[in-house]
């Protein structure tokens, strides 16, 4: 599968709901997506430096979505490439289910648990990471504001576990696309692993891990729509 899906998902939920309150959680320097005809973006992050070389939100809020109270409501929140890096991110998807307009959406991007990539991931030091940008991605500056950042991705952001959680807080699970990253992909062609040696390596781990892990679904984009309020349950597991 590929992104595609989600922004023609978003192109019809914008063509029907008309403009748009976006909150972009997490939303860094920059935004995830085109927000052209919203009629307000609004951007969260913990870091004040971040919100303000952002020129794309109308309006920033310094805070950690985790526990920041947010005050107003939105017709469409995008969290992307931050639950994984929060120690809570249960607590933070409450906070931001509670912001979600009736009928609106909350868009989710994250790194597969279950995926070569996602246990890599979750598995190995921060150092790690920060020698992978520098010596692998050629990034010089990683380690500094721009990342990378200490990961948690926490069982809890399993796709069943999202699936369940989505339903306890009532919302309904419109699309998950399974795909994989562009940085993977990259990779794999630097290094050769294309091709037939590609499908063999995939249907490898597949066998080897009873279809429990993947290697070519790196990455999840879940997108969930609000309906009527639900009590709030006891929290998951993270």
């Amino acid at each position: 599968m590929s992104l595609s899906e989600l922004h023609r998902y978003l192109e019809d939920f914008r063509a029907e709901r008309g403009p748009v309150n976006v909150l972009e959680a997490g939303c860094g320097r920059r935004t995830r997506f085109d927000h052209t005809g919203a009629s307000r973006v609004v951007g969260i992050d913990i870091s004040a430096q971040q919100i303000a070389n952002n020129t794309v939100i109308d309006e920033g809020i310094v805070g950690d979505v985790q526990t920041h109270p947010i005050s107003d409501t939105f017709d469409l929140i995008v969290t992307w490439d931050l639950l994984e890096h929060l120690a809570d991110p249960i607590a933070a998807l409450d906070n931001l289910a509670r912001a979600v307009k009736p009928g609106g959406v909350l868009v989710i991007g994250i790194p597969n648990v279950a995926s070569v990539k996602g246990l890599v991931t979750k598995f190995t030091p921060h150092r790690f990471h920060v020698w992978f940008f520098r010596e692998v991605r050629k990034s010089p500056r990683a380690g500094g504001a721009e990342g990378p950042f200490p990961t948690y991705l926490r069982w809890s952001l399993r796709g069943p576990s999202l699936r369940s959680w989505a339903a306890t807080r009532g919302f309904t699970v419109e699309l998950v696309v399974a795909y994989e990253s562009e940085i993977q992909a990259s990779l794999r062609q630097r290094y050769g692993v294309v091709d037939r040696r590609w499908t063999l390596l995939k249907a490898v781990l597949r066998g080897m891990t009873l279809g429990q892990v993947s290697a070519g679904d790196s990455d999840l984009a879940i997108v969930l729509k609000s309906a009527a309020r639900a009590p709030q349950p006891g929290r998951l597991d993270t």
